[in-house]
């Protein structure tokens, strides 16, 4: 699946083109600023993610050998995946109008319970997809040279005559192995909802700015948390909500505008719902971890 944008770049417009209707109800500042909010947010993302995956030997080999090989990610890979990807609600809620208001306990609140909304529908655009940001990390690394920890793994590669072949982390290999068969079914239909919803086509590009908006909205839900100001966290996501109401009339019509505006309010039931799945799973108390070929881990 190709993407519109590189996150190589870190980098997503947000302003309307001069052949694109402005979107009703935001200011071309307003724009400037959420665009300027998400790419903050998004740049800190992406540092982490490069220091703590990318640039750890133990995390690079574990990712590396379960993208090209199979196999499951240990545990700790998974915690700590969700850990980096979970900076970008901290930045959000620290440069956010509104939000950077809020008491500690509700910033604790929303970075813990939004965190995995967001990390939930991230994950549905990048697994089971040898085209994602993430497997194209993969990729480069695995095939720089330049990594003595993988110089085995590119032996492997070269004598199975695999040297072409793109990695991809499926489902099955990113997340818990005691899921139930009902519970694997329903997480699979679930991300692959996720995963349609910003493209035009199944195998179409991801529209970035449906995407960005999205991540910005789950970020900022109040839904189902008992925070002190709740008024505060609806006042911030509604700015996403009515960017991404014009922008959807603008690119689509009337019509179609409000069919995928109303399947944008079902995504945060998808992502809750599949978080509660995984954690369910992870909670178990006969969940045993398969480790991967790697069994030493550096945290970050």
């Amino acid at each position: 699946m190709k993407r519109q944008q590189s996150y190589a770049s870190n980098q997503v417009a947000l302003t309307p083109s001069p052949r694109t209707a402005p979107v009703a109800h935001v200011s071309n500042e307003q724009l400037k600023r959420i665009e300027s909010m998400h790419n903050f947010a998004n740049k800190k993302t992406m540092d982490e993610m490069k220091k703590c995956v990318f640039q750890n030997p133990t995390a690079l080999r574990e990712i590396v050998t379960v993208g090209y090989f199979g196999g499951k990610v240990s545990y700790e890979f998974f915690r700590t995946f969700n850990n980096v990807c979970s900076v970008y609600v901290k930045m959000i809620i620290a440069c956010g109008a509104n939000l950077n208001e809020l008491s500690p306990r509700d910033k604790k609140m929303l970075m813990e319970k939004n965190s995995a909304l967001v990390n939930r529908y991230k994950a549905a655009l990048f697994l089971d997809d040898d085209e994602s940001c993430f497997s194209k990390g993969i990729e480069c690394y695995a095939k720089s040279g330049d990594r003595p920890e993988l110089e085995d793994l590119s032996d492997r590669l070269k004598s199975l005559e695999l040297q072409g072949q793109k990695p991809v982390i499926s489902h099955k290999a990113f997340y818990p192995a005691n899921l139930s068969p009902e519970d694997e079914a329903r997480q699979l239909e679930l991300s692959r909802k996720m995963k349609l919803w910003p493209r035009d086509t199944p195998d179409g590009p991801i529209d970035e700015v449906q995407s960005t908006l999205m991540r910005l909205m789950l970020a900022s839900s109040p839904d189902f948390l008992d925070l002190e100001r709740p008024d505060l966290v609806a006042k911030a996501q509604l700015k996403f909500v009515t960017h991404l109401q014009g922008y959807l009339k603008s690119k689509y019509g009337n019509e179609e505008a409000r069919k995928r505006f109303a399947d944008a309010l079902m995504l945060s039931a998808y992502a809750r719902e599949a978080n509660d799945i995984i954690e369910r799973a992870m909670n178990a108390p006969q969940m045993v971890v398969q480790q991967p070929e790697v069994t030493q881990w550096q945290y970050c």
